[in-house]
């Protein structure tokens, strides 16, 4: 596969390859395991679907889930980090998880448009720069079925600045100036995607945002909701 500027200057979890092996373990500690993606999954038709991608998939936490909950559907991980994937595809394997993972970036989808039911991104976003944000966002559009839904779930506009040093580090630190901001519904309003809608936070100054792709036909005039609905049981 032939690598894009944006695979070159990846930067890894929590930005040094030897912490790669560990990052699960974080995520657990931090609350943001296993237990934090099921419930942004449970708000998805991951029951219904039968292709499905997870953006920025890392160690495959994610798309693990959804093979569980949807066991017939075609599930494929996409990430520019390799050493990441090949602990994604040994954890798979271990699990009897049919799984396909792929390395690539969020912007330079290698798809056809309308392959997926369903795609996921979860705790991406922050790290990509701005006009990175925009292009990933039309690709997803792009490669998403008319009527398939997009559930991002990322650092959004803390309710306390000072008391919240995750977004603000990741303003500072990486690329979630526009996550700092609050601006991701507006950002995905923009992409061309309908019925926004923004969930009750599944943690403390994480939003998780589900949309759809316009069906045929469908005119999108539809913009960003401010209504926070509550998580699917």
């Amino acid at each position: 596969m032939t690598r894009n500027a944006s695979q070159d200057s990846h930067v890894p979890p929590f930005r040094y390859r030897f912490l790669t092996p560990l990052y699960d373990l974080f995520c657990v500690l931090l609350g943001l395991g296993g237990r934090f993606r099921q419930r942004v999954l449970a708000s998805t038709p991951i029951n219904t679907v039968d292709k499905v991608l997870d953006i920025g998939c890392g160690t495959g936490t994610m798309s693990r889930l959804m093979k569980k909950r949807a066991p017939r559907a075609t599930v494929i991980g996409i990430d520019p980090d390799e050493q990441a994937l090949e602990i994604a595809r040994k954890k798979a394997q271990k699990a009897n998880l049919d799984i396909t993972y792929i390395e690539g970036t969020a912007e330079h989808l290698p798809f056809p448009d309308h392959t997926f039911d369903l795609i996921t991104s979860t705790l991406v976003f922050h790290h990509l720069p701005g006009h990175i944000k925009v292009a990933a966002l039309r690709e997803i559009r792009r490669v998403l079925k008319p009527g398939g839904h997009f559930a991002l779930a990322d650092f959004g506009r803390p309710k306390h600045a000072w008391l919240s040093p995750l977004p603000w580090l990741g303003a500072v630190i990486e690329e979630g100036k526009e996550n700092y901001r609050g601006e991701l519904r507006a950002m995905i309003s923009a992409a061309g995607f309908t019925d926004i809608r923004v969930l009750a936070r599944p943690r403390a100054n994480i939003d998780a945002i589900v949309s759809a792709a316009p069906r045929k036909g469908e005119a999108v005039f539809q913009t960003a909701s401010h209504r926070r609905l509550p998580f699917a049981p």
